[in-house]
């Protein structure tokens, strides 16, 4: 698999890559966020795992589907986890737009501190 060399989004618990698989998928790479210096903690595996769990068990049309979990070969790093593209960018562009039906739902999102950087 090939991943670009800057994510296209960012947020607390990490960041999200685009990256082609071997057979020609385009994906989202997500990489969660490890603390500096704390290497990789059970509470960090578990985390991923947590959401990965979670994330499989959502079964609508409107949400993006996880592919795969695959841990790095460093052991420092929290396992990434690969979802399916998706072309038209950020929920949170959509979001974060003034003429969006959908602006009074920023902010719910920032009173919970769901804002990416």
């Amino acid at each position: 698999m090939t991943i670009e060399d800057e994510p296209f989004a960012r947020g607390g618990c990490g960041g999200v890559w685009k990256g082609l698989t071997n057979t020609g998928l385009t994906v989202a790479v997500k990489k969660p966020l490890v603390k500096p210096g704390s290497g990789l903690t059970l509470e960090d595996m578990a985390f991923t795992y947590f959401e990965a769990l979670l994330t499989k068990s959502f079964e609508h049309e409107n949400i993006i589907d996880l592919i795969a979990m695959v841990q790095p070969i460093t052991s420092t790093s929290r396992p990434w986890l690969i979802f399916e593209y998706m072309e038209n960018g950020s929920l949170w562009n959509v979001l974060d737009d003034e003429e969006s039906p959908l602006k009074e739902n920023v902010l719910i999102c920032q009173i919970y501190g769901f804002r990416p950087e």
